[in-house]
């Protein structure tokens, strides 16, 4: 244990409202610069706080912790460390290097002491914004009120007298013997799995659950409406991703029809034109024909020695 039985007395100190004096403690034998000590100290630096360490994995051990516990307005710790620094004054932000849960209210405080301040209360991971948020929900005059309900159940006459009761009842059911009884055996090992699976049967020791149930449906509803007004929005642009479709389509069959029109009409100018070609070739065919048959003319060829003789002369 972090404080020695007793060295915290809950009528040692009058309660006095304080404002946040930006000084802030890592009060576990656990949180050390190897886990979630970064965390904490950005997160601290963010909030414009100061944040001291206190315990042994971080080398900063006190033999008197309860005589530094006072000067700091917030303390991350868990377990009986976070019930002596919420009985000396200070406001509890449940956190260990397994995790961290909530800040200390006089609202749940129960809820808290059902639990221990431990583990099980440890939801979330350390992580800047998680710290981040836990420190700006510091109220200085629920603190007080959480310190005074502290201190008022867990005076030394108050829990000495508690202890005494319990011990008086264990041993007078022992010595009944009603302890061998299948049924009572069978009751305490309900009992026991039911503590160990959700902590003690009384109060609302399901108070964490259903808030951060709660908190988790109005994130998921918020999304939902996002997501359906994405949804229309989404909608609304196929919509008129459809009806440009629609008209390029339109521009497209139109298009096609004037290529199928142009193609008919080059097809009968190509074959009005190899007509004309034919044609013509025809033609030059018969005029070379008739040429040839001039030049092998009797006629002809007098003519063409009358005109070399012609020449000659």
């Amino acid at each position: 244990m972090l404080i020695r039985t007793g060295k915290v007395d809950p009528a040692s100190k009058t309660l006095k409202l304080k404002r946040l004096s930006r000084l802030v403690l890592a009060f576990s034998n656990y949180i050390n610069e190897g886990n979630v000590l970064p965390a904490l100290r950005k997160a601290c630096e963010q909030s414009g706080i100061l944040l001291d360490v206190l315990g042994e994995s971080s080398g900063t051990a006190h033999a008197q912790p309860e005589e530094l516990l006072e000067q700091y307005d917030i303390v991350f710790a868990k377990g009986r460390a976070a019930l002596e620094a919420a009985a000396v004054g200070c406001a509890v932000i449940v956190c260990d290097a397994a995790g961290i849960g909530e800040m200390t209210s006089s609202a749940h405080l129960s809820h808290f002491r059902d639990f221990n301040f431990g583990l099980r209360l440890l939801r979330n991971n350390v992580t800047v914004e998680a710290v981040v948020n836990q420190i700006d929900r510091y109220d200085s005059s629920d603190t007080n009120a959480v310190t005074a309900l502290v201190r008022a159940d867990i005076g030394m006459d108050l829990v000495v007298d508690k202890l005494l009761a319990h011990y008086s009842g264990v041993i007078r059911f022992h010595d009944s013997d009603n302890h061998l009884c299948n049924e009572v055996i069978e009751q305490e090992a309900i009992s026991v799995a039911a503590y160990l699976r959700h902590g003690p049967m009384h109060g609302d020791f399901f108070h964490g659950e259903r808030v951060k149930f709660h908190q988790t449906l109005g994130s998921l509803q918020a999304r939902a409406i996002d997501l359906q007004e994405s949804a229309r929005d989404l909608r609304s642009q196929l919509d008129r991703e459809r009806n440009v479709l629609h008209s390029v389509r339109s521009q497209n069959e139109s298009l096609q029809d004037e290529v199928r029109n142009l193609r008919s009409q080059l097809a009968m100018t190509i074959e009005e034109s190899d007509k004309k070609l034919l044609e013509k070739n025809l033609m030059n065919q018969a005029l070379n024909m008739r040429v040839k048959q001039m030049q092998d003319s009797f006629v002809w060829r007098l003519r063409s020695k009358l005109a070399r003789i012609g020449r000659a002369k």
